[in-house]
C-alpha cells in the first residue's frame, strides 16, 4: 500500500471510514477493539488495495504462518448483532485485504447464514461480482449455542483466504 494510514475507532466510524477509503490506503482498526455492525465493503474506482488490518500485527503470526484462537487478544473483533453478516460486499467490490480481524457473532445471535458474505447469489451481472479479495490470519467463528451456517458465502471470484482459522460453523 501507498496512501494513507487511517487509524478507526470502534463504532459506526468503521463503515464511515470504509466509504472513504480510496485504493492504497490502510485502515488499521484498533486491537481488542469490539466493531458491532453490518459492515458493507464498498465498490471503489481506481487501482490499489485497500488494506484492512489489525494495529498489533507485530503479536499475530508472521506472513504465511496461520493464526489461533489464542491470537485473539491482537485482533479487532467485527461483531455481527443480528442475524446478517457481519461484513458483505456491495456489488462490484474489489481488492480489499483483510488481515489479522477477528469475526464473530454477538452472544445473543441465535441464527446466522453467512458471518462473511462476499457477492450473492443472485448476482446475474459478471460485472458485479466481488472479486480479489484476500483475508489472511482472520479468525472466523460463531458460538456454540448459534446456528452458523457459514463462516464464509464465497459468491466472489479470484477470492484467497489464506492461514486463517474457522470454527463453530454449524446448523443443527
Amino acid at each position: 500500500t501507498t496512501g494513507c494510514v487511517r487509524k478507526v475507532a470502534a463504532g459506526v466510524e468503521l463503515q464511515a471510514a470504509l466509504n472513504v477509503s480510496k485504493p492504497g490506503e490502510q485502515l488499521v482498526l484498533t486491537a481488542g477493539e469490539r466493531y458491532v455492525g453490518n459492515f458493507v465493503l464498498p465498490k471503489k474506482e481506481g487501482a490499489g488495495w485497500i488494506t484492512i488490518r489489525s494495529a498489533a500485527m507485530d503479536r499475530l503470526p508472521a506472513e504465511g504462518r496461520r493464526v489461533q484462537p489464542s491470537h485473539t487478544a491482537a485482533m479487532p473483533k467485527l461483531i455481527s448483532p443480528n442475524s446478517a453478516p457481519a461484513l458483505a460486499t456491495a456489488p462490484g467490490a474489489a481488492f480489499y485485504r483483510v488481515v489479522g480481524i477477528e469475526f464473530a457473532l454477538a452472544d445473543d445471535v441465535a441464527n446466522n447464514f453467512d458471518l462473511i458474505a462476499l457477492g450473492s447469489g443472485a448476482l446475474t451481472n459478471l460485472g458485479h461480482v466481488p472479486h480479489d479479495l484476500i483475508f489472511d490470519r482472520v479468525y472466523v467463528h460463531g458460538h456454540p449455542s448459534a446456528a452458523l451456517k457459514r463462516g464464509f458465502a464465497l459468491n466472489s471470484a479470484a477470492t484467497v483466504i489464506a492461514n486463517s482459522y474457522i470454527a463453530d460453523c454449524h446448523v443443527d
